[in-house]
């Protein structure tokens, strides 16, 4: 999407609000809000409106990446990130849901005798996930004809 008209982000669990403490500027100032009300839920929406125009996306994509990282870290702790919008003014809006639509891959990785993952391991482990997903990633992020 080139064209972000509303981003929704809802957090359970705010009695662990130390673990959105350091996540940048505007986390931080929601859980302070968060905080102040003593909620321990949190729904946050940010939109555009019937105003033309698009959210600042760098931001939308930061506060994202940063959720997801708590989300990751802290199961279930972050129930919804969505965003609406669209790839142009005359495309039709769109929904995504980011957490449904997250992309997870593990592999079982080697350490060494010390219980450390020396970097070709890493390296391996990194490959094993991408050859899983190749055809996937190629679809999604692959021109598309038209």
């Amino acid at each position: 999407m080139t064209i972000v008209q509303k981003f929704d982000v809802k957090i359970a669990k705010l009695d662990r609000s130390d673990i959105f403490r350091n996540q940048g500027h505007g986390v931080n100032q929601i859980i302070n809000l968060a905080e102040q009300f003593r909620a321990p839920n949190l729904s946050l929406s940010l939109s555009m409106g019937k105003r033309r125009g698009s959210l600042y996306t760098e931001g939308i994509v930061d506060a994202i990446r940063r959720c997801l990282r708590i989300s990751t870290d802290y199961d279930k702790t972050i129930n919804k990130i969505e965003v609406t919008g669209r790839e142009d003014e005359s495309s039709p809006k769109e929904i995504l849901d980011i957490l449904k639509y997250r992309m997870i891959e593990k592999v079982n990785v080697r350490l060494n005798n010390e219980r450390r993952l020396p970097y070709a391991n890493r390296l391996a482990a990194l490959y094993e996930a991408w050859n899983r997903r190749e055809g996937e990633l190629n679809e999604m992020f692959s021109p598309r004809r038209r």
